[in-house]
């Protein structure tokens, strides 16, 4: 038989256990819950920080996309301008082109009395073509202004050359001028369908 004093031991030992386990038990739900608790708020406080940094992120986006679509719309508006001043240009000298290219004045006609023609008029020329450089010259790009350029020079000496140079040194003249003008031509208009397709 079991000693009295060894059950009030093994009672006693029994009853610190199930303190214990109570207590363990109770430390056990409130560290549980503690813990839920604390990562509950971890986590609302990520969620927070993250909707903010998205936020800021998403604002920072839109502003970028704003400020990008503004710029494009003004370089639309000043390409269109600027096409419109292409196209004015390149219309202009058409009609010029026009005014100075030989018309057939009798049947028999040839290529030495067309740049006769050229060579009279080339005084005309001349200031023709100086006229539209101070009007379009702005529109014009580079390599067409110094066409340009180039064919008010060669329209000048043609006109100082008239009175002293022999007759077939200024067809040639004359032929360089109108060929020079027809390369203007093509490029003014080449310019500004290039840009129609876009």
């Amino acid at each position: 038989m079991i000693a009295p004093s060894l059950i009030s031991i093994l009672l006693t030992i029994m009853g610190a256990i199930a303190g214990n386990a109570v207590v363990l038990a109770v430390l056990g739900y409130l560290g549980r819950t503690l813990l839920q608790s604390s990562l509950s708020k971890d986590l609302e406080r990520y969620k927070s920080e993250l909707k903010s940094d998205a936020d800021d992120e998403l604002e920072r986006v839109r502003n970028t996309l704003t400020r990008d679509v503004e710029s494009y719309k003004v370089k639309l508006k000043k390409s269109e301008f600027l096409f419109e001043r292409e196209f004015l240009a390149a219309s202009g000298f058409m009609k010029l082109y026009g005014d100075f290219a030989p018309q057939k004045s009798h049947p028999d006609m040839d290529w030495d009395d067309a740049m006769d023609m050229i060579a009279n008029n080339a005084h005309f020329t001349e200031q023709k073509l100086d006229a539209f450089m101070r009007e379009h010259g702005a529109a014009l790009n580079k390599d067409d202004r110094e066409k340009l350029s180039s064919a008010v020079n060669m329209a000048n000496d043609l006109a100082l050359e008239m009175g002293g140079c022999p007759p077939a040194q200024v067809n040639e003249e004359a032929s360089k001028l109108y060929h020079a003008l027809e390369d203007l031509r093509d490029s003014l208009i080449a310019r500004v369908r290039d840009q129609s397709s876009l």
